[in-house]
């Protein structure tokens, strides 16, 4: 397992400290990903959802899972890569819009996966609940004058929010560092009704193009003159020595609507 980044949870106490945290009624669809040998299913299960959906790459863990929960009708186990299956139209009728995902997810997929679901046109869960690296947790949540592109990634979406830590003791094998549960709730598109989604995106990752840069140095390779782009500034209350960490989320909305297209 050790191939694919999993750490198996040991603790029964902390997997029902997570279901408690995802808050789950009797209609919701819970999607967990990467259940391993089922720790957290089975606390999630105790919780009554209308189903659980578990995808689980491991098809050893795949089998053993299905032999567990034979006779659970409101399991479905699906073998597979997440980061495809979440692609797939199919799939998506199967979540429905207003489902919860509840994981412990592997340390390497962290911060691709979570944009992967926030960013998911096909099917945007409405709560998201994560066990993830306490560093990580610590970057999603932070803001300015030490943003960074995965807060700005989750905080265009919705509001996270640090539930709990979790020591490396409670998992099998043992990580390199602690956990921490992080949770995402009033998940949706509102940030980008009056701008483009996809040059808001754009500037960001310019913007971060080289740290050590001032913002405005970096922007120039977004097609646009240094003119422009110091009014740009100036009008949304940028100083034009900023880098890209000082700047707060509606400064990056306002520079987003401000600045001229290719």
């Amino acid at each position: 397992m050790r191939r694919l980044g999993q750490h198996f949870l040991t603790s029964q106490s902390v997997a029902k400290k997570i279901a408690d945290v995802a808050c789950i009624v009797p209609h919701d669809i819970i999607l967990e990903i990467g259940p391993g040998k089922g720790m957290l299913t089975d606390a999630i299960l105790k919780h009554n959802p209308k189903k659980i959906i578990a995808v689980e790459k491991d098809k050893n863990l795949a089998r053993l899972l299905r032999q567990k929960y034979a006779n659970e009708s409101r399991i479905e186990i699906i073998e597979g890569d997440i980061r495809t299956i979440l692609h797939q139209s199919s799939f998506a009728k199967k979540l429905g819009d207003n489902y919860k995902v509840v994981a412990n997810i592997p340390y390497y997929l962290t911060s691709f996966l979570i944009r992967l679901l926030l960013e998911n046109d096909l099917a945007k869960p409405k709560y998201i609940v994560l066990m993830v690296q306490k560093e990580v947790a610590e970057r999603m949540i932070a803001c300015a004058p030490r943003m960074n592109l995965l807060a700005l990634a989750v905080q265009t979406y919705g509001t996270p929010k640090i539930i709990f830590r979790v020591s490396r003791k409670y998992f099998k094998p043992q990580p390199k560092v602690d956990s921490t549960i992080i949770a995402i709730d009033r998940i949706s598109e509102k940030f980008f009704k009056m701008i483009n989604k996809e040059k808001f995106f754009l500037l960001l990752r310019a913007g971060f193009r080289s740290k050590r840069k001032l913002l405005a140095n970096n922007l120039a390779h977004v097609g646009t003159t240094k003119g422009k782009i110091r009014i740009c500034l100036h009008i949304c209350g940028i100083d034009a020595h900023a880098r890209a960490e000082n700047l707060t989320l509606p400064q990056w909305k306002c520079l987003s609507s401000l600045y001229p297209h290719k």
